[in-house]
């Protein structure tokens, strides 16, 4: 298997790359703000005896965009659904076909989990928040997001292995 500069030439880097870039963005976006809001909630409690209304809501709704990202992330790396004690001990074309299937595999179920997400979408929409008023859809939406940048990374790594392209490696505790 040849190896490329970070997985292969420029035009399969370069949608992952900015992916990988608006995943983290909302990763430390999301965490900053959750981490705000809940300290200055705790603050408020102790010092003054009271809370803020909203701030056991946003954080509710900041969660799905913090993990969706980080399981985009982690697909980025191979490292979300990776069976790398079977495929890492064989070589060749069983090597390429074990990690052909595993990534058709996991193209198909996420691309039925964005279709389910996307029947509910309407259903969920009349449901909002008490305090924000915040549609139930949202969060729906972050799921159906997640799902296709998943199905997308995924595809990306398939094209890769298709071409002989070295994907990335689950990096594991025991390394």
């Amino acid at each position: 298997m040849k190896t490329m500069d970070r997985n292969g030439p420029s035009w399969l880097n370069w949608p992952d790359q900015i992916v990988d870039v608006l995943c983290k963005a909302v990763l430390c976006v999301t965490c900053a703000a959750m981490f705000a809001i809940l300290l200055a909630n705790v603050f408020l409690r102790y010092l003054f005896g009271s809370s803020l209304e909203w701030a056991a809501e946003l954080p509710e709704l900041l969660f799905p965009w913090f993990v969706m990202s980080g399981v985009v992330l982690a697909t980025s790396h191979n490292a979300h659904i990776y069976i790398g004690f079977i495929v890492d001990r064989t070589t060749g074309a069983t090597r390429l076909a074990l990690g052909a299937l595993r990534a058709t595999l996991i193209i198909g179920t996420y691309a039925v989990l964005a279709w389910v997400a996307l029947d509910l979408l309407p259903i969920v929409a009349d449901e909002r928040t008490p305090v924000l008023g915040v549609p139930g859809s949202v969060t729906y939406f972050v799921l159906l997001l997640g799902f296709v940048l998943i199905g997308l990374k995924e595809l990306s790594i398939l094209v890769r292995a298709l071409n002989g392209i070295q994907t990335p490696a689950e990096k594991v505790a025991y390394e």
